[in-house]
């Protein structure tokens, strides 16, 4: 995985000098030409990817950002890509502005932090955008994806992950998180912790007992395609569209992602950034902070998945260096098991060659079921497909 944690933040002018234009480079290695990307890593079906725009999308306008609920079939695009396109997308955490911590001039400098360490886009988002969506996430976008269609799949390619603060928050409510009734202790309705971030190591300090690091680990807890409704979508449930998976290894620098598209243009969006989570986010929330992810978006058009050897899932599914990942999704958590598990089936009759029964039986020997999360209304599993099951990626 790649992940490049700065000594000191980057400001705009400078990241899109470094990153986008005539005589940038990437951040990650190699040299960017006029305004386009090179070819990233081959995806799972190993087609040819072509160069790319690159594009920016900040947040420090209120017309692109939206605060509790997902774009929907009727939302504005903020930009217009072409598949194969790059897209920079500024990301705001909403730890640190909600009801119940108040204004973050306040509760920032509470916790340790400076004022000027504050993201001024933070400030705006708590000053200027209203919290209208049943949801906490700040989100970014939507984009679309030139030609994207219905029937569709929206390949998106984790390129690298800039943090824009060196903190983070850690946050339990009552009535939430895997343990509602019994967390917070004493009858507390908000518990938090701040975590700071030692850069050179790459590891979150716990603030509490002695000596305890956090290896960082930082990824998209929520990104996606627009839903086919024109009800307001609530930020907190994932669903087969994507929004807040919160799958820690996918959405990752080095990752990709495959997302069925379900309306014109797609409308693909980001948000929810974690420095850290563990399998479960057990408690509500990761380590919360503001990233700054860059993407590649590739689109599959529907008549050309079975040339392209793109399965075709209900749920996103991905790949990371050594593994393929489904997902299952269901409000019940056995329901959702059930799905990953049917869902693993699928992929592996798709690109294995296997019956369903055998494609059963390599589940139960060779594949890790995991616990995504437990906590955002509908509850996740997702699991492990290790490469090394396979002659053609094994090393």
């Amino acid at each position: 995985m790649v992940y490049l944690l700065l000594r000191d933040r980057v400001s705009r002018s400078q990241f899109l000098l470094r990153t986008g234009s005539a005589l940038g480079t990437l951040l990650f290695g190699g040299a960017l030409g006029a305004a386009t990307a090179p070819r990233a890593q081959a995806g799972t079906a190993g087609m040819y990817v072509p160069e790319g725009t690159r594009h920016l999308v900040t947040s420090d306008k209120p017309e692109e950002i939206s605060w509790g609920f997902l774009p929907n079939r009727d939302a504005e695009p903020v930009l217009t890509v072409e598949s194969g396109d790059v897209v920079t997308m500024e990301q705001i955490s909403h730890e640190g502005i909600l009801d119940d911590q108040g204004d973050p001039r306040e509760f920032f400098p509470s916790q340790g932090v400076a004022e000027e360490e504050i993201l001024d886009d933070q400030i705006m988002v708590y000053d200027e955008v209203e919290h209208k969506g049943e949801g906490p996430h700040v989100i970014t976008g939507p984009v679309a994806v030139e030609g994207a269609e219905p029937g569709d799949w929206l390949e998106v390619r984790c390129l690298e992950i800039e943090p824009r603060v060196d903190y983070g928050v850690n946050s339990t409510r009552h009535g939430k998180g895997s343990l509602p009734d019994e967390y917070p202790t004493d009858d507390k309705d908000y518990y938090g912790n701040l975590i700071r971030f030692d850069t050179e190591r790459n590891v979150g300090l716990f603030p509490a007992g002695e000596g305890i690091e956090v290896p960082l680990n930082p990824f998209m807890g929520i990104f996606g395609v627009a839903p086919d409704t024109s009800e307001m979508v609530n930020s907190i449930p994932p669903e087969n569209y994507g929004g807040n998976l919160d799958v820690a290894p996918l959405m990752a620098a080095n990752s990709t992602v495959f997302y069925p598209v379900q309306v014109e243009g797609a409308l693909f969006y980001t948000g929810d950034g974690h420095a850290a989570q563990g399998n479960g986010e057990v408690s509500l929330t990761a380590i919360e902070t503001s990233l700054t992810p860059t993407f590649q978006v590739i689109l599959h058009k529907e008549e050309d998945l079975e040339e392209e050897a793109i399965p075709v899932m209900n749920n996103p599914w991905g790949e990371t260096e050594k593994a393929y990942i489904v997902t299952g999704i269901d409000e019940n958590l056995d329901e959702a098991m059930k799905e990953a598990v049917r869902e693993t089936i699928s992929f592996l009759t798709q690109t294995q060659n296997l019956s369903p029964d055998d494609a059963y039986s390599l589940a139960s020997i060779g594949i890790d079921f995991e616990v995504s999360q437990v906590v955002d209304i509908n509850s996740g599993i997702h699991a492990r497909i290790h490469k090394h099951l396979f002659a053609d990626t094994r090393e």
